[in-house]
């Protein structure tokens, strides 16, 4: 939505006379959103602070005018909910003293959401704005929703809040108003090529696959003396809307996962597939996300590890993906749950990777990102501080430098781990029996 079309709506409200001089409009919603940036684009011009921070940069509330097509501007930025350093309730307080500080209030509030995955800490924003305003805000009240620039078509919004039943509901409730089509999983084949030096174990991989994937000649000694680095199998695992699926597209450089704008996650169970990377092959596990509204966390978390169990030979790194941008408990829970599920001896395989690389200035801000967060940094060090950047829009030098990257990053991890160079389902079992023995000791 362009400026003029959302001055248009507003106009339309029944609340507002055309002929007033000026339009007053609130922003509200979770830390993160978008809600400065957005201030920025009404009033065409760098009005608030917005960039990229773990934590929610608005700390209270402020407010700034501009005039478009001769009409004055008033927009007014509001500290987001769900800031890890600040309860809602302080929030909701100073959210409501932005209101009083306006006497003769606004003409619009617009609740501003990100374009993606409605997971409950969404649905809980606007709870909490009918506790700020009650429901006589919401004529008041419009749905703004962010990364506009991802719908290939403007009227695939409508489709988007049709598939929700949480953002039907609010957009009726609100005066204004999807279905996920889910492809079934492919299955993997894994083999495990075992026998005696010389047999031909080599020469029969490469015809399983069809290309000469693994080094085979005649030799008086074995040919292959370790695992073949030119094989690598990765776990992806995150919070519902991260970019999970659109990672792993990157990854394997082709469309192998469904991935989408979509109110609900669009991966429903595990899946797997294949590519090539400079003559390397790399096998994708794409995994559900945590925190899908249609789903508990306990539910997700054994179709994770089925994925793993299905994996005999396990996998050479878990990649957890987070978005970069703000920080929320639901973002904490993941780490929780992923350490739930396989327990701390997989830190030593995971790799933690940010999507929306694209807005960094330079890959080195990734660094002060992690850093300015003590719950990242305490992360990043849990997991050997291996992080890295991605951006699912690159094409290209620039996708394959980041792959590359990933790659480089996974061969050191696994010569490190090389006594067990990929975490398996018996690792993850016999962590679990542990777990469960010592916890009856202590009863």
């Amino acid at each position: 939505m362009g400026c003029e079309e959302l001055v248009r709506v507003v106009l339309g409200m029944q609340t507002v006379v055309e002929d007033e001089p000026e339009l007053c409009i609130l922003l509200v919603g979770k830390t993160g959103s978008g809600k400065s940036a957005t201030g920025n684009t009404i009033l065409g011009y760098k009005a608030f602070e917005s960039k990229i921070s773990a934590h929610g940069v608005t700390r209270m509330y402020k407010s700034n005018d501009g005039v478009f097509e001769g009409r004055r501007i008033v927009v007014v930025d509001t500290p987001g909910l769900f800031d890890t350093r600040e309860a809602n309730k302080e929030t909701a307080e100073k959210i409501k003293g932005a209101l009083r500080y306006l006497h003769a209030g606004v003409h619009a509030i617009l609740l501003v959401m990100q374009l993606g995955r409605i997971t409950k800490e969404e649905q809980e924003v606007a709870e909490w704005v009918t506790k700020m305003f009650h429901t006589k805000a919401e004529k008041y009240t419009i749905l703004l929703f962010t990364r506009g620039e991802q719908l290939d078509n403007p009227e695939d919004l409508k489709d988007f809040v049709e598939e929700s039943g949480y953002l039907r509901g609010l957009a009726a409730k609100c005066a204004r108003g999807q279905r996920a089509e889910y492809e079934n999983k492919e299955s993997q084949l894994c083999i495990l090529v075992v026998g005696k030096t010389g047999s031909g174990k080599s020469a029969t991989g490469n015809t399983i696959l069809g290309y000469k994937a693994f080094k085979s000649m005649i030799s008086a000694h074995a040919v292959t003396q370790t695992y073949e680095k030119s094989q690598l199998c990765i776990l992806v695992v995150g919070k519902t809307g991260s970019g999970k699926s659109a990672t792993g597209n990157t990854i394997l450089g082709y469309k192998a996962f469904k991935s989408m704008i979509s109110a609900h996650a669009v991966t429903q169970t595990y899946e797997s597939n294949n590519g090539v990377f400079e003559g390397r092959r790399i096998a994708v596990v794409d995994t559900p996300g945590l925190f899908d509204t249609r789903e508990a966390n306990w539910e997700t978390a054994e179709k994770i590890k089925g994925a793993l169990r299905h994996l005999h030979a396990g996998v050479h790194a878990i990649i957890l993906v987070m978005q970069l941008g703000r920080i929320t408990k639901e973002e904490q829970e993941v780490a929780e749950w992923v350490t739930k599920m396989f327990h701390t001896k997989a830190e030593k395989y995971t790799i933690l990777l940010f999507t929306r690389g694209e807005q960094l200035d330079n890959p080195e801000d990734l660094k002060s990102f992690i850093e300015q967060s003590p719950y990242l940094r305490g992360l990043a060090a849990r997991c050997g501080n291996r992080y890295i950047a991605f951006s699912n829009i690159a094409t290209g030098k620039k996708r394959d430098q980041q792959v590359a990257k990933l790659i480089r990053m996974t061969d050191v991890m696994v010569q490190r781990n090389s006594t067990a160079p990929r975490y398996t389902r018996e690792m993850m079992e016999e962590d679990t029996r542990t777990f469960f023995e010592k916890f009856c000791t202590i009863l």
